[in-house]
């Protein structure tokens, strides 16, 4: 006999297919590196939800997110709120659905959110995550140098260095510290600007338009020789020496330093 139980199927024959895509689906998964969150369902015979909480000074955002779920088959709803500090937020969730459930399974093994050891980081999921639960910000007045920062205090610091780790195979170097707020937790950071560029190119592609102004590319007087943006300065060229990562003027092959250290190392 087929026993129906709030919605899912018991029957072995009729039980739901998941569609692999949406497991592995990049946006979906980089908004679970951020602040998404998968709801734990009240009983065995029920089903988990998807849901993101957006500030509303995201204009366009938020229907993004629901016109995405929405085209892989997914009913939301989008629901504005205003939280106790007063800020009003959207909260856009999805109807329960057994790929939601699956995904909860990888995701809350142990009812807390981990980050699983078969993730493979590619450019969209980090973009994603990025816009959700990254910052970046100029300092060093003159030179403009750029810090990012991906928040990740709500892994544990194994999980962080697993991220660091893949963050790494795709040739983006961050450093982790230690944050104290109302507990302990881990960030990824970097301040080399020869990392955020690189970061910043590879999401910028996919960045949406209200987060746009997270996308900042160093800028560095070209005085100062210390910034490989020979690409964007025509009066600049790269070192000859292997792995530096100075700039040499204009008509020279080595940096400042290379040319009056005729022997030093790189």
């Amino acid at each position: 006999r087929l026993k129906i139980a709030k919605g899912i199927f018991t029957s072995s024959s009729n039980k739901p297919k998941i569609n692999r895509n949406i497991l592995e689906d990049d946006v979906i998964i980089g908004l679970l590196l951020s602040d998404a969150h998968i709801a734990r369902p009240y009983t065995q015979f029920q089903n988990s939800s998807f849901s993101i909480s957006i500030s509303s000074k995201y204009k366009t955002f938020p229907s993004y997110i629901e016109s995405y779920l929405r085209e892989l088959g997914i009913s939301t709803n989008k629901k504005e709120y205003v939280r106790k500090t007063g800020v009003v937020h959207w909260n856009v969730k999805t109807v329960v659905d057994p790929q939601f459930t699956e995904l909860r399974k990888i995701w809350y093994p142990y009812g807390k959110k981990i980050i699983p050891r078969n993730l493979k980081l590619t450019p969209k999921m980090i973009s994603y995550w990025f816009m959700g639960d990254g910052s970046s910000g100029y300092y060093k007045r003159g030179n403009k140098k750029v810090v990012l920062v991906l928040m990740t205090q709500g892994f544990n610091l194994n999980d962080v260095l697993f991220l660091k780790y893949q963050l790494e195979l795709l040739d983006v170097k961050m450093n982790i510290n230690k944050v104290k707020r109302k507990s302990v937790g881990y960030i990824l950071i970097t301040k080399v600007s020869c990392e955020v560029e690189k970061f910043m190119k590879m999401v910028e592609p996919y960045v949406l338009p209200d987060f746009i102004y997270k996308v900042k590319h160093p800028y560095v007087n070209s005085k100062s020789g210390v910034v490989p943006l020979w690409n964007s300065d025509i009066n600049r060229s790269k070192c000859e020496i292997i792995d530096c990562t100075k700039t040499a003027e204009k008509g020279k092959a080595k940096c400042r330093y290379h040319n009056y250290h005729a022997l030093a190392v790189a």
